[in-house]
C-alpha cells in the first residue's frame, strides 16, 4: 500500500517546513501539498475529497 502524506500550507500547530522533513526523514516521501490550516476537511472539503479520490484511483 503507498503511504500518502496530505499537508496544509496553512497549519500552524504542525508548520509546513516541520511536516516535510518529518515525511522525508520518516517516510522516504515527498507530502502532497495543499491550501488550508490544520482541518483542511473542513476549509477545504472539496479539494480533498478530490486529492483523496486521485489516491485511491493511483492504486
Amino acid at each position: 500500500m503507498p503511504t500518502r502524506f496530505p499537508l496544509s500550507s496553512g497549519d500552524r500547530f504542525f508548520p509546513a517546513p516541520f511536516l516535510r522533513a518529518v515525511a522525508a526523514e520518516r517516510l522516504g516521501i515527498e507530502p502532497d501539498e495543499m491550501p488550508g490550516d490544520h482541518s483542511p476537511m473542513l476549509a477545504h472539503p472539496k479539494d480533498v475529497a478530490e486529492r483523496l479520490e486521485a489516491y485511491r484511483a493511483a492504486l
